[in-house]
């Protein structure tokens, strides 16, 4: 799951979105968010587990976006459910909010 909270502009970049992913927590002792945006890195994004939840925050720059996480090393979708294909199928478009509704996963 996915949340936006607004858009900076970035030199280098142009437009970033400040981005929350979350995901239910299990016993897992470490979550990681995995996704075309770090290569499918693990290790690169490491998640705060946050009551039931890991959560983090991150920078986008506006585009679509596949991401996973990786509980415990096992890869997740975005429900946290086992994912078994290579790649993840959770998709994030991160764009500016219009007049009908926002974006979220």
């Amino acid at each position: 799951m996915y949340k936006t909270f607004g858009f900076i502009e970035d030199e280098t970049f142009g437009r970033l979105a400040e981005v929350e992913f979350s995901v239910p927590a299990g016993d897992e002792e470490y979550a990681y968010l995995l996704g075309n945006f770090n290569a499918f890195n693990e290790g690169s994004f490491r998640m705060k587990r946050t009551g039931e939840r890991w959560t983090i925050r991150v920078f986008l720059p506006e585009g679509r976006w596949r991401y996973a996480f990786s509980l415990g090393g096992g890869v997740h979708t975005r429900s946290g459910k086992p994912q078994h294909r290579a790649l993840p199928e959770a998709l994030l478009q991160v764009r500016e909010r219009s007049e009908r509704g926002g974006n979220s996963g």
